[in-house]
């Protein structure tokens, strides 16, 4: 019973420290910094700017170009009738789906914000979160069908 009391008496005494802590000492310990400020670095800073502008569009564009010449061949190509060339397609569309979000976000370097507002930032990182989502799944069915099936069927390429 006396440790059930104390476990008690601890537990109140807990709740009052917490609730006694005031907003001065909280804004005190948030304007601390105990790591290194945005002017401590500002060649690194200026690097990775540019590396951000530059390398991040050239992935899009390459990525966008490159999934869109592959979503034609698949489907066009005579062997459109193969499940890999869907599954192949569909994570093509779903890594363009991916990169035309990161291209919005890209758009921020030219004060062209549309990733900004409230109800477009919810749509967008749903976008993105599904679109990587439908590409591992792909992935993984692409990966099934190609190595996995073909040991138990004697044509699983035919649908």
């Amino acid at each position: 019973m006396e440790q059930i009391a104390e476990f008690e008496n601890a537990t109140f005494w807990l709740k009052e420290e917490n609730n006694n802590i005031s907003d001065s000492s909280l804004q005190q310990r948030n304007n601390d910094t105990s790591g290194a400020s945005d002017g401590d670095y500002p060649v690194a800073q200026d690097i990775l700017y540019v590396l951000n502008l530059y390398y991040l569009g050239g992935i899009v564009v390459v990525g966008v170009l490159g999934n869109g010449k592959n979503v034609v061949s698949f489907i066009i190509s005579r062997n459109e009738r193969r499940s890999p060339s869907y599954y192949l397609a569909s994570l093509a569309l779903a890594d363009t789906i991916f990169l035309a979000v990161l291209f919005i976000i890209w758009l921020n370097h030219f004060d062209i914000e549309l990733f900004s507002a409230s109800g477009i930032y919810h749509m967008f990182f749903y976008i993105s979160s599904t679109s990587s989502c439908l590409s591992g799944m792909s992935l993984f069915w692409l990966t099934v069908v190609i190595y996995i099936l073909p040991q138990y069927n004697k044509n699983p390429f035919i649908i």
